[in-house]
């Protein structure tokens, strides 16, 4: 690694900077093991000409591609130092060794190829990264079939260098760098070391450097409250997440994906559109119905469910100091969260609901459905509200007020969880920007992918499409801690909604249920 010599003349690495303050919550439940990997699969298919080369010749283009690809993301390039103290920080390297983080695995064109992929991700989400002080914390890993023109290509990465929109950035990069690649470039890789310089001079700035995360008194308070409020109120509001508390062992992350074609996922957004919704509010939406149905009242009398918010459209570009700087074009944690909290008023009008419907399908859906859209419009108004305030009234301005995360996140252990599910959605890839079809690499399917946090929302929902693709919602929660029967309910609960939905014969119902749940909002 680059070297810099200290007062004492001791060699030290080169510091880029220290964490940002959501860098360094990310990095506390990496080193807690509360938390190991995301990952985002493409399907890439290869072009006509990439298909008629040898195995070597196809191997080589997509590790240079993914050498493009790292180079142009100063993120993927850097280490980390001083992990488990107050102030890690960032470190200048010399090279990245694709031996340490390049992979390539072959199946039989007999071989079930989606069971082999499963078995990847199921190998790699819960693998920790080591060595952060001369590897960064990513890795690749590529599936082929024999005979197939497709491959599966997985980016895995520790969340402390990177958010989920990072994940989706990283295969637009590469799909740019595969269809752009020209033989006669001069090579990036020796051998398969990637040679590294001047990575601090373009390195992405803490989001907290360059623009306010203003914090109100009001805001302040009530975080505040629901982090210390005694336990006996907050057990009687009862929208914390206490059928599944927080405990670090055994840690195994359990994964079950839902697909929808490109044309019932249409139908679906067009009724979300109708209900003043989104996909994201959907989801939100058919989770309370299904919470609500499985838990007895004393167990979740209400529920909480949370959103991870983009912050790149609040972030400012080329700021001074920084000239070259696009948050939208960069791969990094530019992100935030935010609380949607359904009281225990709502959820008993829910349940109400649920009680009242036909016992069968397709009548129990379609007198479901109200409630349905109405939970769904206002979660999609918490998350518009909380886009309005753009960097005002934000997690992240609070994040400041926690000297240590490690210490933080080991009170936590044992407490009921704060959400009993997250809606991570980060949106739709191109995966043929240029029209070119068979001529160009085009991507077919994309699946998002977190491990379990121990410590965080007890199910994951993480929907993303590739445009005029199918649509694939990958659900994920801690093995044997997480009740598996809940879970596997609510998997089930949103196929089967997003496949009423999807096939255009539900109508689509603007009413509102009465007004205590129709009106009310959660947290923002």
């Amino acid at each position: 690694m680059p070297l810099s010599k200290s007062d004492g003349g001791e060699q030290q690495p080169a510091i880029i900077r220290n964490l940002s303050f959501t860098e360094l919550y990310q990095s506390a439940v990496h080193l807690l093991g509360q938390y190991c990997g995301t990952i985002v699969t493409c399907r890439y298919v290869t072009p006509d000409h990439a298909a008629a080369g040898s195995d070597e010749s196809l191997q080589e283009s997509i590790e240079r591609a993914i050498a493009e690809t790292v180079l142009q993301h100063p993120a993927l390039q850097a280490g980390l130092v001083n992990e488990d103290s107050k102030r890690p920080s960032w470190i200048e390297l010399e090279s990245i060794d694709f031996a340490n983080h390049v992979a390539w695995q072959t199946v039989n064109s007999s071989d079930d190829v989606q069971a082999a992929l499963g078995s990847l991700l199921e190998s790699q989400i819960d693998r920790n990264f080591s060595h952060l002080e001369t590897r960064p914390g990513w890795r690749v890993v590529i599936l082929r079939q024999h005979g197939s023109r497709a491959l599966e290509v997985a980016f895995i990465w520790n969340h402390t260098v990177a958010d989920g929109m990072s994940g989706k950035m990283f295969h637009e990069t590469l799909l740019h760098h595969l269809n752009s690649a020209e033989g006669d470039s001069p090579p990036k890789l020796r051998g398969r070391v990637l040679r590294l310089a001047d990575t601090a001079l373009r390195f992405p700035p803490a989001p907290e450097a360059i623009c306010k995360y203003p914090i109100g008194l009001r805001f302040t308070t009530s975080a505040l409250w629901k982090e210390f409020k005694p336990s006996i109120i907050a057990n009687k509001e009862g929208t914390r997440a206490a059928w599944s508390p927080i405990r670090l062992q055994p840690y195994k992350t359990r994964r079950r994906t839902v697909t929808i074609p490109d044309a019932a996922l249409q139908r679906i957004l067009r009724a979300c559109r109708a209900n003043s919704t989104t996909l994201t509010g959907l989801l939100h939406g058919i989770a309370v119905l299904s919470f609500a149905s499985q838990l007895q009242p004393h167990e979740a009398p209400g529920l909480a469910g949370d959103t991870a918010l983009n912050m790149r459209p609040a972030t400012p570009s080329a700021p001074p100091g920084y000239p070259w700087y696009d948050p939208h074009k960069t791969i990094g944690n530019i992100l935030s969260s935010m609380e949607h909290t359904f009281d225990r008023h709502l959820v008993r009008d829910v349940r109400r609901q649920l009680a009242s419907a036909p016992p069968a399908d397709p009548d129990r859906k379609t007198a479901l459905a109200p409630a349905v859209w109405s939970v769904a419009r206002a979660a999609r108004r918490d998350i518009q509200r909380s886009l309005d305030l753009g960097t005002r009234d934000n997690m992240v301005g609070l994040m400041k007020f926690v000297p240590d995360w490690r210490a933080q996140m080991r009170e936590h252990v044992g407490k009921p969880r704060r959400s009993s599910w997250v809606v991570t959605n980060i949106g739709v890839i191109d995966g043929d920007p240029d029209g070119a079809g068979a001529a160009h690499w085009t991507i077919e399917r994309a699946l998002f992918s977190l491990s379990a946090e121990a410590s965080g929302a007890a199910i994951r929902l993480c929907p993303i499409s590739v445009k005029g693709k199918e649509l694939c919602v990958d659900f994920s929660w801690q093995d044997t801690v997480v009740d598996g029967a809940v879970a596997e309910r609510l998997v089930s609960d949103v196929e089967e909604w997003l496949g009423y939905l999807g096939l255009g014969t539900a109508s689509i119902c603007c009413s509102a249920l009465p007004v205590v749940l129709a009106d009310r909002s959660g947290a923002g």
